[in-house]
């Protein structure tokens, strides 16, 4: 029976452990912008660049790295190690070590953005440069933050969005950095029982787009007509779209013939989303299968419209 493990990767963000023990949300407890103040300002040499430096958080123990890349060859890239933000305050009574767990990250301008849960769900911006740590209060709780970079819309913006609710949707939100509201989405659609992944910005036709997963495990000895992924893109205007995209209609019968013949039963799968070129509007999931024993890779390309 095939197995398959579908893991949506997040861009330099990585999860050192998966196993952590939850702060108790007690009420009483003072909230987290009282126990978590700034940290020791980071000095940067020369001119700064996003593109220079890496963050990776972790859940245990709760904090954030700053890798700076000492060889961008894209063969042997390297970095080094130059900065750890602790979002772990000890003992704290009888409630056990105060964390705020940095559940998502992304870096733009200088800053380091998190949406982190503690004895509350927080979203913070980290000036790295000064060491400010702002506790931002929006019209939304945000669960992921996203960058696209300037590469790519050619000024750099940073995206956050909420959890989806059931008949209720999904808040997307761009913002500019001071963490000001600059273009508020509200997604609503059928069955919107999913969680955004990635994200990409099509130049064409100037939309933002973003893929969700569902919570459902995907398996196929269980239901796949249950199991979807689901499309969102944004345009200026404020309008939306939503393509649902079956778990059949990109692992079909003859992908798994021609692409995963060679697996064994069980492996994992990565997913993102991307335009064919930079001048099309042609949108595509790109999925790769990978198996470690015996170790094996194969990619593929999916068209979504």
């Amino acid at each position: 029976m095939m197995k398959i493990r579908v893991v949506l990767v997040l861009c330099a963000t990585f999860l050192f452990s998966s196993c952590f023990t939850a702060c108790p949300f007690n009420n009483s407890l003072k909230p987290d912008n009282e126990i978590f103040g700034n940290f020791e300002a980071l000095h940067f040499e020369g001119t700064y660049s996003d593109d220079d430096y890496i963050i990776a958080s972790a859940l245990h123990p709760a904090q954030i790295q700053v890798w700076k890349r000492t060889n961008k060859n894209t063969v042997e890239e390297s970095a080094e190690l130059i900065r750890v933000y602790s979002f772990e305050k000890g003992e704290f009574n009888k409630e056990g070590t105060r964390n705020i767990w940095p559940m998502s990250v992304a870096m733009l301008h200088g800053n380091i953005w998190i949406c982190g849960e503690g004895v509350q769900k927080n979203f913070m911006r980290l000036n790295m440069a000064t060491g400010e740590l702002k506790f931002l209060k929006l019209d939304c709780t945000p669960s992921s933050v996203f960058v696209v970079p300037k590469e790519e819309d050619g000024i750099g913006t940073l995206w956050i969005a909420t959890r989806s609710a059931q008949g209720v949707g999904i808040a997307i939100r761009m913002l500019d950095d001071d963490g000001n509201i600059i273009r508020r989405y509200n997604v609503k659609h059928d069955d919107l029982n999913v969680m955004l992944q990635t994200m990409y910005y099509c130049k064409e036709d100037e939309t933002y787009n973003f893929l969700a997963d569902s919570y459902n495990y995907f398996s196929s000895s269980s239901n796949t007509a249950d199991q979807y992924f689901k499309y969102i893109s944004l345009s200026a205007s404020l309008d939306y779209e939503v393509t649902s995209i079956s778990y059949n209609d990109v692992y079909t019968h003859k992908t798994k013939q021609d692409v995963l013949s060679e697996l064994p039963n069980e492996f994992f799968a990565s997913l993102s989303i991307r335009p064919s070129s930079t001048f099309s509007k042609a949108k595509f999931i790109s999925s790769s299968v990978i198996s470690s024993d015996p170790y094996i890779r194969k990619s593929f390309m999916y068209k979504v419209n």
